[in-house]
Order: structure tokens, then C-alpha cells, then sequence
């Protein structure tokens, strides 16, 4: 009798253990992909590889430890493949074909089963949307332009729907976050307060609530609201000491090709109007420093330049209701903004106008 209190003690012991450790352990992805070669590498990434793996017989394994259900990209080395999913610390599947990754079946996750339910409303929403822009380019259509914004407002009641459906979903957060500025401070609101107190307490529902608290959502006609950040040297910049008869307060980043366009045309237009009065305050959305200096230097910067340590998330572009870049606000010399998203010829004859009065 002894014997057995104690093999089942030892048991329990070893039950208990191994539960224990499954706890404690990550995720482990078993890929099967079709038509993938042998020796293809696949990469999972969020901000930056979690793990990569090599393809042998259509087959690969991707292993690693996430905080909580994190949103990241699988991607097929040397193609247009990747997918977008959550991944969570549990064992997990995915299957899909060589050039169809975006079809890909993953089972193993209960937050994509949720994204899944999404998914399956939007994506043919998508789908319509790209047949409608191919046909945009060559037709450059008003009853076109009006589809393509009818399935946008359908696309933004779906989600909304699932916001106020799943309030104590990560992936409601997630999206709120994405669109934050894209909806405003009014609705956003409205569905934060709708959300669980964990879902709040998250990462991204802590970053909607500073949006929330921050925003301002300048108008024309209203005096620029100020904010500081560091430049390049570390020394804290506010927007309030850049003098000028007008200033334009500039939103882009390194990774930014349309940004870095711009670049040029703005190196061009501050040459010419800067002894006139007009000067630039950049601000980066950039995460990484380097990558934010490098851009400077290569592109002649040779006006003002800040970033924030969160880049796109950082509080002038919050506070500015940030939905795209490039962009920006013109601001005269009494503090008012007079113009948003100002650029090329039309910011050229707007200066001139107003730095030339005669």
C-alpha cells in the first residue's frame, strides 16, 4: 500500500511537471506548403525574425515564445508570399500553397479563429476592391471612385460590427488601433469604452487610450497646438521655436518611398524660399534611429529634425491625427494653420503667394 501512495505521488509529481512546462512552453508552427522547393527559407517576423526555418519536402517547423497573441507575418524568402496571423504559445499548423499564401489554413490559435470570422466577411470585400482599382487605372471613373468608397464604408461597418461583437477580443483592439486615426477621436472612443478592462489594459488599448487623450485634430484656421521631441544631437526640439513667416511642420519617415520623393522637391522649395522666411520642421515616424539619420543625410535635410522613440506612434503624430504619410501642416507666422498636405507645385505657389505679397 505504501508502494503505491508513493508511485502515485511520483506520478502525480511528473503529471504536474509536464503541465507545468506545457505552461511555460512557446509556440511550435508546422508548415506544409505546397510547390515550395526544397532549401526555401521561410522567416516569422514581428518587428524582427522570431525564427526562421529551411523547406524539406514541402514541410517546415517554426519554434519560439510570444508575451500574448501577437500579430505577425510569415513570409517566403525571395518571393511575394506571407501571411499575416496571430500566433500564441500553443502548438500550431499552417498549410498553404506557393502563391497563395494569403489563403493559408492555420488552425492551433483561438485569436485567429476570431480573425478568421473577420476575414471571411472582408476579404471578398478586398477582392472586389483590387478587381475595381485595376480597372481604375485605365478608367479614371467618378462611378468607380464612388464603389470603391461604398465598399470602404462596408468594409468599416464590418469591423466596427466585430469590435462591438468581440469586446474581449485582442483582435477588436488591434483593429481599433490600426484605425484610429482614420475614424476619429469621437468614434474611437465610443468603442473603447465598449471594450474589456483587459483589453484596455493590452498594449495596443493603452496606445488607443493616449490617442484618445492626445488628439487634436487640427482644422484650418486653428493655431498649431505644440509638442517637443529630441534631433538628431538628443537636444529637445519644440515646435513653438521654429520662427518663420511660414513653417511646415512635415510628417514622414526613411522607410517612406513617396516621403522620400518629396524629399527632393523639398530640399528644392527650401532653397529657394528660406531667406525669404519659410522654414520645415520634420518630424520621423521612424523606429530606428539609424535608419532616421541615414535619410537625413541622404537626403540633404538640412532643416529641423526630431523623432520619437515610438515613430508613428509617437504623440505629435497622435496629436495630429497622423492617417498617412507623407504630410503635413503649413503654419504662418501668427501660428495658424493655413494649408494641410501642401506639396510639390502647389506648396511652391502657395509660398510664393504668400512670401511675395507684391
Amino acid at each position: 500500500m505504501k508502494r503505491f501512495i508513493i508511485l502515485v505521488a511520483v506520478l502525480l509529481y511528473f503529471m504536474s511537471s509536464k503541465i507545468l512546462s506545457q505552461n511555460n512552453s512557446g509556440f511550435e508552427i508546422i508548415g506544409s506548403v505546397k510547390g515550395v522547393v526544397d532549401s526555401s527559407w521561410v522567416f516569422l517576423i514581428d518587428h524582427k525574425i522570431i525564427d526562421s526555418s529551411i523547406v524539406l519536402n514541402n514541410k517546415f517547423v517554426l519554434k519560439g515564445k510570444v508575451t500574448g497573441p501577437t500579430n505577425c507575418v510569415l513570409t517566403l524568402k525571395d518571393s511575394r508570399d506571407y501571411k499575416f496571423f496571430w500566433v500564441e504559445n500553443k502548438p500550431m499548423e499552417f498549410k498553404a500553397e506557393k502563391g497563395n499564401f494569403l489563403e493559408a489554413a492555420i488552425t492551433g490559435s483561438s485569436t485567429q479563429n476570431e480573425q478568421d470570422i473577420l476575414n471571411s466577411k472582408i476579404i471578398p470585400l478586398r477582392k472586389q476592391r483590387d478587381s475595381l482599382n485595376n480597372v481604375y487605372q485605365v478608367s479614371d471613373s467618378a462611378f468607380i471612385n464612388n464603389q470603391l468608397n461604398k465598399l470602404d464604408q462596408q468594409e468599416k461597418k464590418i469591423s466596427v460590427d466585430f469590435i462591438k461583437t468581440y469586446t474581449n477580443s485582442i483582435v477588436s483592439v488591434h483593429i481599433l488601433n490600426v484605425y484610429k486615426t482614420s475614424w476619429g477621436k469621437k468614434s474611437v472612443s465610443k468603442l473603447f469604452n465598449r471594450l474589456s478592462h483587459n483589453m484596455k489594459q493590452s498594449t495596443e488599448g493603452k496606445s488607443i487610450e493616449t490617442y484618445i487623450m492626445v488628439n487634436k485634430n487640427p482644422k484650418i484656421g486653428d493655431h498649431f497646438f505644440d509638442f517637443e521631441l529630441p534631433n538628431g544631437d538628443g537636444k529637445i526640439m519644440k515646435l513653438s521655436e521654429i520662427k518663420g513667416k511660414a513653417v511646415l511642420l512635415d510628417f514622414w519617415a526613411s522607410w517612406c518611398l513617396p516621403c522620400r520623393e518629396e524629399n527632393k522637391r523639398l530640399v528644392e522649395i527650401y532653397a529657394k524660399f528660406h531667406p525669404k522666411g519659410f522654414e520645415i520642421f520634420g518630424v520621423s515616424g521612424d523606429i530606428n534611429r539609424n535608419s532616421w539619420l541615414n535619410a537625413v543625410k541622404q537626403d540633404n535635410l538640412i532643416w529641423e529634425n526630431v523623432r520619437g522613440e515610438k515613430g508613428d506612434e509617437s504623440i505629435p503624430f497622435l496629436t495630429y491625427g497622423i492617417r498617412g504619410i507623407p504630410d503635413n501642416f503649413l503654419i504662418n507666422e501668427d501660428g495658424k494653420i493655413i494649408g494641410r498636405d501642401v506639396r510639390g507645385d502647389k506648396l511652391n505657389e502657395v509660398l510664393r503667394k504668400l512670401l511675395n505679397p507684391k
